[in-house]
């Protein structure tokens, strides 16, 4: 109530962390998505591709674990979230103007990804952390804003390079970031859980070598590492490979820009339904749908039919919907109440990057010696070990209480 007796208005979140979503995922899509052809149409091997995508995930699991901690302890999210910005933008100018070099473009978007990649999973952290002031924000439903910028952004870059090329690759990334600030100052700031301030101090501080270790005491949270750096592998197997496997069937960027776009809007649909049906099911069931579908798309893609590609991503685009749900409540869940950030960011981080780097490795090299179909097999298999792991730790995630 105000002090003329009416009721205070509760400020809602959901429309501009939708919206940040929706620009971030645009930016990730051109980024991520179509590194592999930007490499290629620059003659580097798919084995080069995968140690330079291995390469910026691997700056990004050394840089997450820094960005959590310092938004826990003495940076305000908003704050690191505007120098991240600012240094993608950088990064994306200079890169474009020594697209020359090889060598120096390898350097520069390995950098450049220490700031683009740990930024989402800080947005996870604070769309997770913002249900305290706004209980009507669900994570699924902001979440399918970035599965429509994904969609929007990869339909119409595979257009727009088949068309112009990859002279403006990099500038297009950084006007998507530039375009999430003004968006960061309308979201809510949260206290700082593991701050020095009065009000921070009914649980001691934790440092940043302890952070690790409270993690790693924690089972349900080691189990959340494990099983989900096995889902990352499985999917990446393909994933990270992609754009090569639909020049494989006779396509090109445009083949491929629409199979991620059809992929993405499917996925935005699962998670508006999600968002709306999520209290109807268990996050134990939730999880074992994704598992479970992880393992069609390779089954479907042995065939070698353009129909069953797009059919393919359409069911992987489900299981990303249910991980999504799953991964961030299951990290969130297991979280430490000092470390919320750090907890749930790393968590995201760790298992992506674990998961994507080992598939890229490995993956790079199968594609260069044996072509798509090992890498294919390769997918099926971990997705196989994926459901056998879930079944043996399933109760040391859930017990008994779903």
């Amino acid at each position: 109530m105000n002090a003329c007796g009416g009721k205070i208005r509760t400020r809602r979140y959901t429309r501009t962390f939708f919206c940040a979503y929706f620009l971030y995922y645009a930016g990730y899509a051109l980024f991520s998505s179509y590194m592999v052809s930007y490499l290629t149409q620059r003659g580097m091997s798919a084995t080069i591709c995968g140690i330079v995508t291995s390469l910026t995930l691997f700056m990004n699991v050394c840089i997450q674990p820094i960005a959590g901690y310092l938004t826990d302890t003495c940076l305000e999210i908003k704050r690191y979230l505007t120098l991240s910005i600012a240094a993608v933008c950088l990064f994306g100018f200079m890169t474009t103007g020594f697209a020359s070099n090889n060598l120096v473009s390898i350097i520069l978007i390995v950098i450049s990804a220490a700031f683009s990649y740990p930024f989402i999973q800080l947005m996870d952290a604070w769309v997770n952390c913002s249900g305290e002031v706004d209980d009507q924000l669900v994570y699924s439903r902001v979440r399918a804003g970035g599965s429509i910028g994904f969609a929007v952004a990869s339909m119409a870059a595979g257009y727009y390079f088949h068309a112009y090329g990859y002279g403006n690759y990099f500038l297009l990334q950084a006007a998507c970031f530039l375009a999430i600030l003004p968006l960061l100052y309308r979201l809510p700031a949260l206290p700082m859980g593991n701050c020095r301030t009065s009000s921070c101090k009914e649980q001691p501080q934790v440092n940043f070598f302890q952070s690790f270790a409270i993690l790693l005491r924690i089972p349900q949270y080691t189990a959340c590492l494990l099983l989900f750096s096995l889902y990352w592998m499985s999917h990446r197997s393909i994933g990270s490979y992609l754009a090569l496997i639909t020049d494989s069937y006779g396509g090109g960027d445009r083949l491929f820009g629409n199979v991620c776009g059809v992929g993405a809007v499917v996925e935005s649909l699962m998670l508006l339904i999600v968002a709306k049906l999520n209290r109807h099911f268990s996050l134990r069931q939730i999880l074992t749908g994704s598992i479970l579908l992880c393992a069609v798309r390779p089954m479907l893609l042995q065939t070698g039919s353009v129909p069953l590609l797009y059919i393919g991503q359409i069911v992987q685009s489900v299981s990303f919907a249910l991980y999504f749900t799953a991964s961030t409540a299951c990290f969130t869940k297991f979280a430490d109440p000092r470390i919320r950030g750090f907890s749930i960011s790393v968590g995201l981080t760790s298992v992506s990057v674990i998961g994507t780097v080992c598939a890229n490795f490995i993956g790079g090299m199968l594609f260069d010696l044996h072509g798509v179909a090992r890498c294919i097999d390769m997918s099926l298999l971990l997705s196989a070990v994926n459901v056998l792991v879930f079944v043996l730790f399933s109760n040391i995630l859930f017990g008994k209480e779903d």
